[in-house]
């Protein structure tokens, strides 16, 4: 949800909520599971994410959304070295 947030440009004050949400839940379960999807849909309310892809530019070339996609990947593994290697 988070991913989808940040490329539809969901404004920032959004996105640091979303984090923050997910650093209480992962303090409460550091698994996957309760609460993680609650915290995140109470963050990032669907209406407000489609809002934001609907009103969005116009769909870029696939090379660039996977360019995009790998940078993204990357940062999330730059925070969580345990996730899988994209190469």
């Amino acid at each position: 949800m988070f991913w989808l947030a940040e490329t539809a440009k969901m404004p920032d004050a959004a996105l640091a909520a979303a984090e923050e949400a997910a650093v209480a839940a992962a303090e409460e379960n550091p698994r996957s599971g309760h609460p993680h999807g609650q915290y995140m849909r109470r963050a990032l309310p669907w209406c407000e994410v489609q809002q934001a892809i609907l009103s969005g530019s116009e769909p870029v070339a696939l090379e660039l959304a996977e360019h995009e996609a790998t940078l993204a990947f990357r940062r999330l593994r730059e925070r969580r070295s345990e996730f899988r290697r994209l190469e």
